[in-house]
């Protein structure tokens, strides 16, 4: 999931905290063992850990239905054989006295890791549910601390690698596959069963965990593959599911594989259509769907060179490399496509196309160094090994392969037919049951979120997946890419209203009140500022008017407090020298592929001179002026759209510079 709080990650630059806890000598399986955290703890959050060792396969696995009792020879054959650990967080909630049912998340993926993108921010993404609920993150198994984790570094490797080269379809998908092989060939060397890494498994452990963990029952919170999860759990183990959210939804039911030109073309058409539909971002940005498909034959006749900075992406020595990365067609329609998970993007992407068709291809770069940061946190093994188990065997080549040649506009952004199905032939896995492609029929209360903009998982697939639960309700949530409950207010409203109480189909008039707000050149913000007396920093100056503390802490703002909100300001002063307080911001921003540089140029204030910083990150600008007096470092930042940036510039961050003060 693509971070958008940038800013709010300097409210962990002052963590400090330890956790020790005794294992337990129990040799049984399953079993909880306690175990420190793999990761900094959040500051403010309460946080307990430990590992649910399973077996990585369970004899005569029922994935039929409902749950059976394991007989006492399957259960001494999983004594015997090779276990698994998942790594697990129990996060305390805020409130006071919270349910006894805690929200358990899915991640989706299927490979990526909650607990290395989530857990020592967790307040962050996850806050209002865990002013509700106590909120459990589990490293699913393959993926991210759990162990084995089936990682695949040939793959990032050849990702990087292709940057700079301009390969046909045939040529990428080759490329990707021979690392697939190679990383299939070392995780079979180290002894993983890559067959026991599947959905029914992953189900069953979470049916494993519940019971280790004591708790009675529980509540579903899955997002993309964390949907599927979700259903697989509601298909094979009912028990103790109190409720259930799934968000961009990928029912069992359906072609993943061999309708993704189909939804790409959908998703593309949605945002061409929405900008028409507005007369502000028509006059902007006109025949928007045209200009779009010019840009791409243009890029595809003549690639354009960009420089793009590297995030961690798990592999020693790359993060802050600067390489050249080669844009043509089909890569300016995946970044586009890409760029569209995300909802705050959504209304910069007219200005992005246009810059591209006038040859500024650096927001293309800047999109693809961001989703490049997910790279260190994705178990591609565990990806491989679910796609090649049950979605590749229940698709179809020839079906693929006339889905693309019905969107000739998207050229090779969609890869080659055969691509994939290469991919599971070198993967060597059996093919799942005929009950992984039938939809899940349950009577588990269940909310099910579909997204209008959303590329991969579009809202018909939502409706499906609800038509079979007869505790089902389906809201589309408009104006949002992919997971919006996890960044926008009124889907996350609908979400915690649905866990307060499961039996009501919650409230969804704020819905009405949701639509893209496409920026347009020379935009004028609409913002005024206010005075600031803040004794618990001891400063004082300007804030727009207006806006809210992020949870509360003093000195960021943004206009409802919220850390998913794409312009954010802080305000600090602290008891270090500028070079340490610099030295820190790297250290937080850095992993994301985030690098301040000084832009040659300084703001005297009437009582402190600052240094001007500046970085990018996707879509969004960053600025920061540092000073000091009296041996403190006083320090600004904003975070903006690019497409708001110049305007905020002039209308907040400086104003707000020039007025900061000791109190």
């Amino acid at each position: 999931m693509h971070r958008n709080y940038l800013l709010s990650l300097v409210l962990s630059l002052s963590l400090a905290a330890s956790f020790l806890a005794a294992c337990q000598t129990n040799t049984a399986v399953p079993r909880f063992e306690n175990a420190d955290c793999p990761f900094t703890k959040p500051q403010s959050i309460s946080v307990s850990c430990g590992y649910l060792v399973v077996p990585e396969v369970r004899p005569g696995l029922d994935t039929g239905g409902p749950a059976q009792t394991p007989s006492s020879t399957a259960a001494a054959a999983a004594a015997n054989q090779k276990t698994i650990r998942l790594a697990v967080a129990i996060f305390k909630s805020t409130a006071s006295n919270p349910p006894a049912d805690p929200i358990v998340y899915l991640e989706g993926g299927p490979g990526s890791s909650p607990l290395e993108s989530y857990a020592d921010n967790v307040d962050q993404y996850f806050g209002p549910f865990l002013a509700q609920r106590d909120l459990i993150l589990v490293d699913q198994r393959g993926t991210g601390y759990s162990t084995p984790a089936l990682n695949c570094p040939q793959f990032t490797q050849a990702e990087i690698d292709a940057l700079p080269l301009n390969q046909t379809a045939a040529q990428s998908d080759a490329a990707a596959n021979a690392a697939f092989q190679a990383c299939h060939d070392q995780l079979v060397k180290d002894g993983d069963n890559l067959a026991a890494y599947n959905s029914a498994e992953s189900a069953a452990d979470f049916a494993d965990l519940r019971q280790a963990l004591g708790y009675k029952e529980w509540n579903l919170y899955g997002i993309s593959y964390g949907t599927r999860l979700a259903l697989t759990i509601e298909r094979d183990h009912p028990e103790g599911l109190r409720s259930a959210v799934i968000d961009s939804v990928l029912p069992p039911n359906v072609d993943l594989i061999d309708t993704q030109p189909d939804n790409t073309a959908r998703a593309l058409n949605q945002l061409f259509d929405a900008c028409a539909a507005d007369s502000t971002c028509n006059a902007a940005y006109p025949n928007l769907k045209t200009v779009f498909y010019d840009t791409a034959t243009k890029l595809d006749a003549k690639p354009v060179t960009a420089t793009i900075t590297l995030p961690d992406v798990g592999i020693s020595g790359l993060a802050g490399r600067r390489m050249n990365e080669l844009i043509n067609g089909d890569g300016f329609i995946s970044s586009i496509w890409q760029a569209m998970y995300v909802t705050s993007y959504l209304s910069d992407l007219p200005q992005v196309i246009y810059d591209a068709s006038q040859g500024n291809v650096a927001p293309i770069s800047q999109i693809d160094s961001v989703f490049l940061t997910s790279e260190k946190d994705m178990s591609w093994g565990m990806y491989a090994s679910v796609q090649c188990y049950e979605e590749t065997p229940f698709a179809s080549e020839p079906k693929l392969a006339a889905d693309i040649q019905a969107h000739p506009e998207l050229g090779g952004s969609q890869g080659s037919a055969q691509g994939p199905f290469d991919m599971c032939k070198d993967w060597n896995l059996p093919s799942a049951p005929a009950l992984e492609d039938q939809p899940v029929k349950s009577s588990v209360p269940t909310l099910v979120l579909s997204n209008q903009f959303d590329p991969v998982t579009p809202p018909a697939w939502g409706q499906l997946a609800a038509s079979t639960l007869s505790q089902g309700t389906f809201v589309l949530i408009p104006a949002a890419g992919h997971g919006s409950s996890l960044t926008e207010m009124c889907p996350r409203r609908l979400a915690l209203s649905f866990f307060t109480d499961p039996s009501t189909p919650p409230d969804s008039s704020c819905t009405k009140d949701m639509k893209v707000a496409f920026a347009t050149p020379n935009q004028k913000p609409n913002v005024t500022l206010a005075p600031l007396t803040d004794s618990t920093l001891g400063i004082t100056g300007l804030v727009p008017a207006n806006w809210r503390t992020l949870n509360g802490v003093p000195g960021f703002y943004s206009p409802n407090g919220d850390p998913n909100d794409p312009e954010q300001i802080i305000i600090e002063a602290l008891p270090l020298a500028p070079a340490d307080f610099l030295n820190q911001v790297d250290q937080q921003f850095s992993s994301q592929g985030v690098y301040f540089n000084p832009t040659g140029k300084q703001r005297a204030s009437p009582v402190i001179t600052y240094t001007l910083y500046s970085a990018s990150y996707g879509l969004t600008t960053l600025d920061m002026a540092l000073g000091e007096l009296n041996n403190s470092t006083y320090a600004v930042l904003m975070q903006a759209p690019f497409t708001e940036h110049d305007g905020l510039y002039q209308a907040i961050f400086l104003p707000v510079i020039d007025a900061l003060r000791p109190q």
